[in-house]
């Protein structure tokens, strides 16, 4: 997974974690449908084993406030240290693991649950096939993969929307002479469209696609452009670039499809980004 890696843009993002909006963090109605359909799934019962992949501050609350038995993975240490103390159960019997999804030995056909956010999009395509594989193999029998899925529209030019975005982004901004945290976000994810290398991966914004932003509309004021910059580079932008695949909606299903059987998919409520981020409950 060396080339998905980007360490120091994880680091800045959990310092900054409460400052994020979504997509870039699960939001509150994302992290409901977690509750909601996992609530459905246990019912009654006990000692439910919860694995979690990735660092989400929200879902390892969530995980633990069933009162289940939740393991937490990451190969990114300094991270899951750091959104813990974001996170209500800061003393708690999570057990935490650094190690790659792929190769660290966890129990076969063990877990319940297993829960992920963006996980689809943390590895290389030649590994896709594996890593559901896995996944699959740690479930027990009729347990539920649970997790929000990015995806590039199918049959669409992504420039095209990507820049119809920005526009809007930057007039709202304009017209309203203030920055907000939401645009920052929005923009964020534009930016790492603009990256976009044959419609196979993207990586975090640097100064470089802000600025060329910028350069496509050239209306904002200096003063705001200023203050545009000096949010996004607090925020987002890294010289240590971190890499995402980018698989369309077609490319996600057909991969989900292999191991387990979708039982639900719902858009996430965003203003722009409905029909690229989405929630799938999944069962083996």
């Amino acid at each position: 997974m060396e080339k998905l890696v980007g360490q120091k843009y994880w680091l800045k993002l959990a310092k900054n974690w409460r400052k994020v909006k979504a997509p870039v963090r699960p939001s509150r109605e994302d992290v409901l449908f977690f509750k909601e359909e996992s609530k459905k799934i246990i019912g009654k019962k006990k000692n439910i084993k919860i694995l979690i992949f990735g660092a989400t501050p929200e879902l390892r609350d969530l995980a633990l406030s069933f009162k289940a038995e939740v393991v937490t993975i990451d190969q990114n240490l300094d991270m899951i240290l750091a959104m813990k103390n974001l996170m209500k159960h800061k003393e708690s019997n999570e057990v935490i693991i650094k190690g790659d999804w792929l190769s660290t030995p966890l129990k076969r056909n063990y877990f319940d649950l297993i829960w992920g956010d963006g996980v689809n999009t943390q590895f290389q395509w030649e590994k896709a096939r594996f890593f559901y594989k896995h996944f699959y193999s740690l479930l027990k029998l009729n347990g539920y993969f649970v997790t929000r899925c990015f995806s590039l529209p199918d049959n669409v030019k992504v420039s095209d929307f990507t820049w119809k975005i920005i526009i809007d982004i930057f007039e709202k901004i304009g017209k309203n002479n203030k920055v907000s945290l939401q645009n920052l976000a929005d923009l964020n994810i534009c930016l790492q469209l603009l990256s976009l290398n044959k419609n196979e991966y993207v990586k975090s914004p640097t100064i470089r696609e802000l600025n060329q932003a910028f350069k496509f509309y050239p209306s904002l004021s200096k003063k705001i452009k200023k203050k545009i910059a000096k949010e996004m580079t607090l925020l987002y932008l890294s010289k240590e670039r971190k890499t995402w695949r980018t698989p369309t909606q077609k490319d996600t299903h057909k991969e989900l499809e292999n191991y387990f059987k979708i039982v639900k998919v719902v858009p996430s409520n965003y203003n722009y980004w409905k029909y690229v981020s989405k929630l799938f409950l999944l069962k083996k």
